[in-house]
């Protein structure tokens, strides 16, 4: 577990809105309340569009809730009402929530699938105690489905197209109303209840518990029920029960492995005929089955029996969180079938099912890390054939590393698939280069085929590893560095004293390619025109061309200047990278072109200025010649003609292209059908253009 922590990475999902923004948002909402709530005395009520109130002003407020429902509050209590002032749920619960809201906090692993079926109701909460945590369930329409009893969900199973679900019930009730036929709930600690037509309904069960669980056994709806320290297995639709005689039970194969004190020798099909097991199973854990053997282990795998046994074996602990690495099914079974063994001394090893030994037990600590794509730092999923070819599919870690001012620090080691030993830190150099920022907790790493590094997420330094050298090549105890998103590294150092921000990039050979310095302030501009291009400026002879990360020039050096854009399209705020779209805006001779992604020209250079304006419809840029200006789309579509005194720019708020200080709509989204993406010129509204998958066209 300690090296566990030395190793995480830190994905941080930063939202940045601007202030216009978020003025906009607090002026659109105050709008929504004063078009449907109103206030008398300090008290609110609702109104219909008419400005008819629907309520008396009886609430201490009022707020939205879900579609076409509020949330009310009253003497610090809440409920909810519909857009017709119902009553959906009285005012009597310390807090009333939708299933977004429900589970917006919930860590289960089942967390999608709860969501799923229960998405359409309303959880009016008791008690909102983590512990003590009781609640019950609404229907839309004010029906209560289910009394304030509820504590948990705490198991759910789909059966026939049936929903089954086990609730943990608190039954203590203080104060409350509400109708419900108690014959068809009744008090309980924990209940098995069928779900089915958005109704709930207890299932009679003919054993006797205190702990119900479903078994992922399929084809089968079979529940282990528990009472005191045994329990037994029933089948609910055959109603066929064993006796409960067993204290522990797992599934392999659909088949129960059952336990009635320490081995899981008891061996259940899915209809309980029992047979016993003439070896002593430990546990089964991923598929294997672990057979103890006197003071040894040894696995068993459909049926057979490994050939080698050890004091102890355990199925290698994997971290996903390793560099770039693609989940791929069939690579994780290959992983799944490494395990650690010692044969009697403590230090661990690899072995795997044949008994052929990856790795000598000879470390303190061994994990695997398969290698991950980086949140932060890198999306590019193509790679798997780039690192299987070279060796890089998964890392082992091992040796005896417990933190950079541990006393027990031995030696640090990467392993690659092949069992090569790609880094090695011994004490002298990690004495000499590494610190707890750089190489410790808190930072990141990763590896190529030729380097190793490891940074801070800070500002704190780093260090580089030469793999073929085997000689840590760079470091600093300054910035940070990191893989970009598309091949290279990058440099980052802001420099507070003197208010400047460098940031400098390298090829995938670590050639240094391009450095920039610039304010604090424009770091933000930096990051978005060059951080996820394929491309990188160079300079000759005082002009600029492109070159790319493997160091091949893309573009030959005869521009003056070059402008790299990123265009991110989405529809209705839904990114993804492989909308990302790459356009060059160059000068030459003072008048400005643009160039699509495959560096061919598509606005020709005859333009006093190009400028990229941003939003996230289609590629729009300001044009200027003669002093005027006007819009043009990267297809070389002119869309608002050049004859207008002042710039241009788009109101993300408004969704439409204006005039500066003028206060003035040219180019706008349809409102009457937005979704069709339907665009028009001002001037003359006969032009419209329709906008699909980022590219604007012309609607003759």
């Amino acid at each position: 577990m300690k090296v566990l922590l030395i190793f995480p990475f830190l994905f941080f999902i930063i939202c940045i809105s601007g202030q216009k923004n978020r003025e906009a948002e607090d002026s659109a909402r105050i709008i929504l309340r004063q078009k449907f709530f109103y206030e008398e005395n300090g008290k609110f009520g609702l109104k219909d569009s008419l400005n008819k109130n629907l309520t008396h002003a009886i609430f201490d407020n009022i707020d939205f809730f879900d579609e076409n429902l509020f949330v009310v509050e009253k003497n610090s209590l809440f409920g909810v009402i519909n857009h017709l002032g119902k009553t959906i749920v009285p005012a009597q619960y310390k807090n009333v929530k939708n299933s977004k809201s429900y589970f917006a906090n919930d860590n289960t692993i089942d967390k999608e699938e709860y969501e799923n079926y229960l998405k359409d109701f309303i959880f009016s909460f008791t008690n909102e105690d983590m512990y003590k945590e009781q609640y019950g369930i609404y229907s839309k329409d004010g029906k209560i489905l289910y009394p304030p009893i509820i504590h948990r969900f705490s198991d759910v199973k789909e059966y026939k197209n049936i929903v089954y679900f086990i609730v943990i019930e608190y039954p203590e009730t203080e104060g409350l109303s509400g109708e419900h036929n108690e014959n068809t709930l009744k008090v309980s600690q924990r209940r098995l209840v069928k779900f089915e037509n958005n109704n709930f309904s207890t299932q009679p069960i003919q054993v006797d518990y205190d702990g119900l669980g479903f078994l992922p056994i399929k084809n089968k709806n079979i529940l282990f029920y528990k009472e005191g320290l045994k329990g037994g297995f029933y089948d609910m639709e055959t109603k066929q029960k064993t006796e409960r005689k067993y204290r522990y039970y797992q599934v392999l194969n659909n088949k129960i492995y059952a336990a009635k004190e320490k081995f899981y020798n008891y061996i259940l099909d899915e209809n309980f005929n029992e047979t016993i097991s003439k070896d002593s199973i430990s546990h089964i854990t991923n598929g294997f089955i672990y057979l103890k053997e006197g003071g040894d282990f040894r696995l068993m795998n459909n049926g057979i029996k490994s050939k080698f046994s050890y004091p102890f074996i355990e199925q290698a602990s994997h971290y996903f969180d390793y560099g770039n690495y693609a989940k791929n099914d069939n690579y994780e079974n290959y992983l799944s079938q490494l395990f650690k063994f010692h044969p009697n001394k403590g230090k661990y090893g690899l072995i795997d099912l044949n008994g052929k030994i990856f790795v000598e037990p000879k470390y303190d600590i061994i994990n695997i890390y398969p290698l991950r794509m980086y949140v932060e730092e890198s999306y590019n999923e193509k790679l798997e054939d780039y690192y299987k070819k070279n060796h890089l599919e998964y890392l082992i870690i091992p040796g005896g590393f417990f933190g950079p001012e541990s006393v027990y620090f031995n030696e640090f080691k990467i392993i690659n698939s092949i069992g090569e030993e790609i880094v090695y830190l011994d004490k002298k150099k990690y004495d000499s280069y590494a610190t707890d920022y750089n190489f410790g907790r808190y930072s990141k790493k990763g590896v190529t085929k030729d380097f190793f590094y490891s940074s801070s997420n800070y500002q704190d330094g780093f260090l580089v590893y030469d793999i073929k050298s085997k000689e840590i090549i760079l470091a600093s105890d300054k910035g940070s560095f990191s893989l970009r998103k598309n091949n290279g590294f990058v440099k980052r150092f802001y420099d507070k004293e003197a208010k400047e921000n460098t940031v400098t990039y390298y090829s995938n050979k670590l050639s240094k390619l391009y450095e920039e310095k610039t304010a604090i302030k424009e770091y933000d501009e930096i990051e978005r025109s060059v951080i996820k291009s394929k491309e990188i400026y160079f300079f000759k002879n005082h002009k600029v061309g492109l070159i790319d990360f493997d160091e091949k020039e893309v573009l030959p050096a005869k521009y003056d200047n070059i402008k790299i854009v990123n265009f991110h399209y989405y529809n209705y705020y839904y990114r993804s990278e492989e909308d990302l779209i790459t356009s060059f805006i160059v000068t030459k001779n003072g008048k400005s072109g643009l160039l699509n992604d495959a560096y061919k020209k598509v606005i020709s250079l005859e333009y006093d200025e190009i400028r990229y304006l941003s939003n996230p419809y289609f590629e729009a840029y300001l044009v200027k010649k003669d002093n005027k200006y006007g819009l043009m789309s990267k297809n070389n579509l002119l869309l608002v003609p050049i004859i207008y005194e002042n710039e241009i720019f788009f109101d993300l708020e408004r969704k439409s292209f204006d005039i500066k200080n003028e206060y003035k709509t040219v180019f706008r989204l349809d409102y009457i059908e937005p979704n069709k993406n339907i665009w028009f010129n001002i001037i003359n509204e006969n032009n419209r253009y329709i906008i699909t998958n980022g590219i604007i066209t012309k609607i003759e």
